[in-house]
C-alpha cells in the first residue's frame, strides 16, 4: 500500500513468525510491489498532483502535506517497522538497478 493514499491490491503476508519475500520495482514514478509472488501495488504516482485529495477523490491525511507527484524519485531508502511493539527483521536485502 501507499499509506494514506492507496490500499494494497491483496494481503498475501504469511503468519507472524514466518518470513515474507517482498519485491519492489520503481522506475521513475511507476512503482510495482509484490509479496510472496502476489502483486500488491501497481501505481504511477504522477497521478497524485493534489496534497488534499487522492485521484479517486478520497481525502489525504493532513500530515501528508506534499503531493506525491512532487516528491523526489531518487534518494535514500528507509525501512519501516515497529508496529505494535514488534521488532522488524530483514535478511537478504538487495538494492540495485532494475532488470
Amino acid at each position: 500500500s501507499i499509506y494514506g493514499h492507496l490500499a494494497p491490491l491483496a494481503f498475501p503476508a504469511k503468519p507472524a513468525g514466518e518470513w515474507n519475500r517482498m519485491t519492489i520495482t520503481a522506475k521513475g514514478k511507476k512503482i510495482v510491489a509484490s509479496i510472496n509472488g502476489v502483486k500488491t501495488l501497481d501505481v504511477d504516482i504522477s497521478a497524485w498532483k493534489d496534497a488534499k485529495k487522492n485521484p479517486d477523490g478520497t481525502k489525504i491525511p493532513p500530515w501528508l502535506s506534499k503531493p506525491m507527484d512532487s516528491l523526489a524519485t531518487k534518494g535514500r531508502i528507509g525501512f519501516q517497522g515497529m508496529h505494535g511493539g514488534a521488532k522488524p527483521y530483514f535478511r537478504n536485502v538487495k538494492i540495485g538497478p532494475a532488470k
